[in-house]
């Protein structure tokens, strides 16, 4: 809160009759982050406002990167992220889920987004085998592993993070229609 109070130019606690406590303030910046996500319009096919939903959040977290920490430590959960979630559910019911494979859908889908941005954070686009930590975990394997990996390594910084993305969600939307025509 000192620095806080020091950037805002004021002191520590004129910032409590605001806000009490650091969670408080940690949910004010999710909120306002997850807030200003643009939302789809459900109005075309479902699986456009699925694509739509999981390219705009993907936009906000690439851009914001420490909102997965406060979704990971359940700060981020409510109102905010219900209401970034309610163009899902809607194109997911539009679909003809309901109740628990709705749900089911719901989380399957946001899993997938996040665990993903989440990865593409994690992990730089290249990581070359030259790298000293990379040598030296490669060192730790069986020989055999040792192998697999030195073919993979270079060829891990060939990727595009959008096609990537794309591919994955891509798959997503298979699946889901498979669960829907099963539901």
């Amino acid at each position: 809160m000192q620095r806080l109070a020091s950037a805002l130019n004021t002191a520590p606690m004129s910032l409590y009759t605001h806000i009490r406590n650091r969670e408080d303030l940690l949910q004010a910046i999710a909120s306002e982050i997850l807030g200003g996500v643009p939302l789809p319009s459900a109005d075309g096919p479902w699986q456009d406002t699925v694509r739509a939903w999981a390219g705009a959040l993907r936009q906000r977290f690439l851009a914001y990167p420490f909102v997965g920490s406060l979704l990971q430590e359940g700060i981020a959960t409510p109102a905010a992220w219900l209401e970034l979630s309610n163009p899902l559910l809607q194109a997911l019911q539009q679909a003809g889920l309901r109740g628990a494979a709705l749900a089911d859908a719901q989380r399957w889908v946001s899993r997938v987004v996040i665990g993903s941005v989440l990865m593409e954070l994690a992990v730089p686009a290249a990581v070359p085998a030259e790298f000293a930590s990379v040598a030296r975990a490669l060192g730790e394997l069986p020989e055999a592993s040792q192998g697999v990996w030195r073919e993979v390594l270079p060829e891990l910084g060939r990727h595009d993070d959008d096609a990537v993305f794309a591919y994955t969600l891509d798959r997503t939307l298979v699946a889901l229609q498979a669960l829907v025509e099963g539901a």
